[in-house]
């Protein structure tokens, strides 16, 4: 809802008809607005952290860091996480004026560079804030253009040329 509609579109009635629950439902979690902005941006960072996270259990340093981020980008660009996407940037825009949610998308930004970092570590490569921040910072970007850009989208293997380019001082 909150990718096709936009911020306007983000009423508790709208989450309580699009749920299928009886009006007001929704008010019970989320009483007033922010609440809703809070509880969905929780909800959004939660669906792509176990998305990353299922990527780097299932990812070791011999099938490579290029092969977490694209599976990533690849898993991210397509429905239903795409829509998440959408919903996130409008979320984003948000909480340029709203610290409270702006706070929370910090959060959630260090759960992700945690995991990369962790993983990066594990796997005998180059560990450090800087490195996991760019590859979150390339990923983030590759997710963006694939969703935002569709119409002229890059094919994996381009994708995985970016990424190697960019992370290649990782490992």
């Amino acid at each position: 809802m909150l990718a096709e509609e936009g911020l306007r579109g983000l009423t508790h009635r709208a989450v309580d008809a699009a749920a299928n629950l009886p009006v007001g439902s929704v008010n019970y979690y989320a009483p007033n607005r922010q609440a809703l902005l809070d509880m969905v941006s929780d909800g959004l960072a939660a669906h792509d952290l176990a998305a990353a996270e299922r990527r780097a259990a299932g990812t070791t340093s011999a099938t490579s860091g290029t092969d977490l981020l694209v599976d990533y980008v690849i898993e991210m660009t397509a429905p239903p996480s795409r829509y998440r996407v959408v919903a996130r940037h409008h979320l984003l825009a948000e909480a340029r004026t709203n610290p409270e949610l702006h706070e929370r998308f910090e959060t959630a930004r260090a759960g992700f560079v945690g995991l990369i970092e962790a993983w990066l570590r594990t796997n005998g490569l180059p560990a450090g804030r800087a490195a996991a921040e760019l590859c979150v910072i390339v990923t983030d970007g590759l997710v963006n253009r694939q969703v935002f850009f569709a119409d002229s989208a890059l094919s994996e293997n381009e994708l995985r040329a970016i990424i190697r380019a960019s992370t290649a001082g990782i490992g």
